[in-house]
């Protein structure tokens, strides 16, 4: 028989805890649920734009989600992301040398409420625009790159820490990883593996077979002895104790995790745009610098 199911405030989980831990062990705790329900019908938006530099039959699609949750600003959740992508925009517009691939840049919209952005612009493209579609050479997703307690968190598209079970991970996805840790590695900054696990806006390219990458600050796991040793912050602490709350605001986003990700991600794009950038090592990523716990 299916037991009936609903999401609590935290206060309200915690009044039915107390009341649990203070009843008799064999005696039953009783109470009345109202649960209302309210379905809104509304209207998101993506924002897209291209390089006027290179070739269109060659795109490198680069996004971040704009939009938070309704509980607080979302400015790690996702400004950060956000950011990096307009800031990438400006050095794009600014460079000398222009980029071999076009680079399209994307901030998705209602991404909180299922990856809808995301998902419709892809899906309209597979439909509608195969040709189109079929332009897209590599995605790569900006996601949180600004907590509080942050770890530097690189798409385990070689499976290498996570097995990635149920997910589809396009090949050249591997090389895109080793974009991200050649880099980290050759400026001597420690590094994880996170989740390849589809959960932002690459989840449609990878279904539809555009191989992807991404970089992830941390949200709520809890951030180990070994990962606090590598990264600073404190162990024992989530990630970001801000996500998705009233908390997560400018003041609350860790700068020096900016800093770290923010070149990064500015490597990637020139190394995947550029055809004189450095090509990525051929080879997958065999140990992280640490395997979370």
């Amino acid at each position: 028989e299916d037991s009936p199911a609903a999401t609590l405030p935290q206060a309200s989980g915690d009044a039915l805890a107390a009341l649990v831990t203070a009843a008799p062990v064999d005696a039953p705790v009783e109470g009345t649920a109202v649960i209302e329900k309210q379905f809104l019908v509304g209207q998101s938006f993506n924002i897209i734009a291209d390089s006027v530099a290179g070739d269109p039959d060659d795109t490198v699609v680069i996004g971040a989600h704009l939009d938070g949750v309704a509980e607080g600003p979302g400015v790690n959740d996702n400004g950060s992301g956000s950011a990096a992508v307009l800031a990438l925009a400006e050095k794009i517009a600014a460079s000398e040398v222009p980029n071999d691939k076009r680079i399209r840049l994307a901030l998705w919209g209602a991404e909180e409420i299922g990856l809808l952005g995301s998902t419709a612009y892809v899906n309209d493209l597979v439909a509608n625009d195969p040709a189109e579609w079929d332009r897209i050479s590599s995605y790569l997703n900006y996601d949180m790159i600004g907590s509080e307690n942050f770890t530097v968190g690189v798409y385990d598209a070689d499976r290498s820490t996570f097995p990635a079970e149920g997910v589809n991970i396009p090949e050249g996805s591997v090389e895109i990883e080793k974009l991200y840790t050649d880099y980290f590695d050759t400026i001597e900054q420690p590094w994880i593996d996170t989740e390849y696990s589809g959960r932002s806006d690459y989840q449609a390219f990878i279904d539809n077979g555009v191989p992807a990458g991404g970089l992830f600050s941390g949200a709520d796991d809890i951030k180990t002895e070994e990962q606090a040793a590598l990264f600073g912050g404190t162990a024992g602490v989530y990630m970001d104790r801000n996500y998705h709350t009233i908390n997560d605001s400018l003041a609350n986003v860790n700068r020096d995790s900016i800093d770290i990700f923010a070149p990064a991600i500015g490597h990637a794009a020139a190394a995947l745009a550029w055809t004189a950038a450095v090509e990525p090592s051929p080879e997958p990523t065999v140990e992280p610098t640490v395997e979370p716990t």
